[in-house]
């Protein structure tokens, strides 16, 4: 792997008020190549990272609404009895679609309506350029991003039914790769409670062929990850 100097990653900073995304690498590889110790420190900045769920759902569910306003229940699939088009529409959305479904048809009719769409839709659009530009900094300094493929095990049905289960920042950061357009994967790591966890790995654009090679490496350095 490529590293620059501790100074160079200046890049990488933001303001004195963002906390820190600590970035830890082995010691012992840093520092043989810097000869400095690690594990050393990368602003990425936590209100970034605090807001990707947010961002993404104001985004995706906007190309959700348009993208599915064909489901009418009159082209296709099951539909309801109505005196016209709006009547079955509405009667077709409101008995037949799951509460997920609705919930991204109204999301994104309220993000992109027109009181909304430039204090939500726009905005939204510029900070995913900023999480982008801060995440291909990352790159001017490491080869990959190696994260945890989830903050945890699979949630128990239960949970999921009561809303007792949610995501953190530790399951957000992997939408990244997905607001970038970066090559990333996800592979098996340890095993808890007889349930998988993997490991995630990103790298740069045009890089996919890394990211498997790297994907590679772990699995044969790993073996069953039991």
């Amino acid at each position: 792997s490529e590293y620059t100097h501790m100074d160079d990653r200046k890049i990488l900073q933001g303001s004195g008020e963002m906390q820190k995304l600590l970035v830890y690498y082995l010691s012992e590889i840093y520092a043989d190549i810097n000869g400095e110790s690690g594990p050393f420190e990368i602003d990425f900045g936590i209100d970034l990272l605090s807001m990707i769920s947010s961002i993404y759902r104001s985004l995706s569910y906007s190309e959700a609404a348009s993208c599915w306003s064909n489901l009418t229940g009159l082209l296709f699939g099951e539909s309801e009895h109505g005196i016209n088009f709006q009547d079955i529409a509405i009667k077709s959305r409101t008995n037949l679609f799951g509460k997920q479904l609705k919930q991204r048809f109204v999301i994104g009719a309220y993000v992109t309506s027109k009181e909304n769409f430039e204090n939500i839709f726009l905005k939204s659009k510029t900070i995913r350029t900023w999480i982008i530009k801060r995440a291909q900094a990352f790159f001017k300094v490491f080869d990959e991003i190696i994260l945890p493929g989830a903050s945890s095990i699979a949630p128990l049905i239960n949970d999921v039914l009561k809303n007792n289960s949610s995501d953190n920042i530790c399951d957000d950061a992997l939408q990244i790769a997905n607001f970038a357009g970066l090559p990333s994967i996800t592979i098996p790591a340890i095993s808890v409670k007889k349930l998988p966890l993997g490991i995630n790995i990103t790298t740069n654009y045009k890089e996919d062929l890394k990211v498997l090679k790297i994907a590679y490496a772990l699995e044969k350095v790993g073996g069953n990850f039991e």
